[in-house]
Formats: structure tokens, C-alpha cells, sequence
């Protein structure tokens, strides 16, 4: 129906657009057609991808795959420089990005299955299913304090901190032989 609308008021749009807008509207038609007009009058008409997604508050996977990567190097600088360089506003949105992220990483760990179309990085045994489960519950926990955080940044910065500490990965020695 959005395309539908689109299409009929000669507004163009990136093909995810539609998608993106059906999402944010959770199944409720009332609220595509309030987030479409939301949209066409914040992108003049002309609706791209990127600013849709920026005004919806929509966190870009490859974003959250990427932080959840630095976790398991236990690099907290390249989580701050990725968090610093990105755009994001809502970090409750991010906060729940990465919380479906780990759920994902481990029930397909867990089934031995790839059904979420993960990275191959998220499948092998480097990161423990347990120190998910911990993550996991890290996160979980931390969506509690998000809103009350003075900087929403800050917080996420830490939670993910909190993370690194419980499960440092860094110190593991590949190189052992076996004897």
C-alpha cells in the first residue's frame, strides 16, 4: 500500500523505503500512512534510504555486527570510535539492536544453524555460549538505566565496557601446540 501511494502521488523512493516504513509501523496501517507523511515531508518528497532511516531511528546491522565484532576483540577504543563516527540518536533503539543481535548469534550457535543470516565470524566456537548467555543478560539488565543515563552514549559505552571485562578474549593464546 505505501508503494501504492507513493507511486500515485509521484514521489520517488529507494526501493527499501517501503520496508522500512511497513517496520517502524509494527503491522498497523494508521501508523505507515502518519510515518509516510512524516517521511515525505522530512525528505522533501524524495525518499532515500539513509535519511529515512536516520529520522526513524532505524540502527543499520552492519553497525551492530561490527560493535558486537569489537566485544569479542575486546577493543573498547574501536567501540568508541565507531559509536562517535556513527549517526545514531536513539541508543535505547541501538541498545535492543544489539540485545536481538546476541539472541540471534546465540540460538544459531546453540541449533548449529545460520537461520538469521549471520556473519561467519558469529558462528564459529571463538566466542563461548555462555559468555553470551552473559552478554546477553549484561545487555538486557542495562536497557533499565538507558533512560534515566544522563548521556545515552556514555551508558552504552560502559555497558559494553562491563562487557569486555567479563569476557576478555584478548588474553587467549592461539598460539598453543598441541602436545
Amino acid at each position: 500500500h505505501i508503494e501504492k501511494v507513493l507511486k500515485d502521488e509521484n514521489i520517488s523512493f529507494d526501493s527499501e523505503v517501503p520496508k522500512l516504513i511497513t517496520n517502524s509501523a509494527q503491522g498497523s496501517a494508521r501508523d505507515a500512512m502518519s510515518i509516510l507523511e512524516q517521511c515525505i515531508s522530512y525528505d522533501n518528497g524524495n525518499l532515500k534510504k539513509d535519511s529515512i532511516s536516520s529520522l526513524l531511528g532505524i540502527i543499520d546491522t552492519l553497525l551492530v555486527d561490527k560493535l558486537i565484532l569489537n566485544l569479542f576483540r575486546n577493543s573498547i577504543l574501536d567501540i568508541v570510535n565507531t559509536l562517535n563516527a556513527s549517526n545514531i540518536t536513539n541508543y535505547s533503539n541501538l541498545l535492543d539492536c544489539l540485545i536481538e543481535r546476541i539472541y540471534q548469534i546465540s540460538i544459531s550457535r546453540a541449533s548449529n544453524t545460520n537461520q538469521f543470516n549471520l556473519p561467519k565470524e558469529f558462528l564459529d566456537d571463538s566466542i563461548k555460549l555462555e559468555d553470551l548467555q552473559l552478554w546477553y543478560s549484561i545487555l538486557i539488565q542495562s536497557k533499565e538505566d538507558i533512560n534515566v543515563a544522563k548521556s545515552k552514549v556514555d551508558h552504552i559505552i560502559m555497558i559494553l565496557l562491563r562487557i569486555t571485562l567479563f569476557t576478555d578474549y584478548s588474553k587467549t593464546d592461539n598460539t598453543q601446540s598441541n602436545d
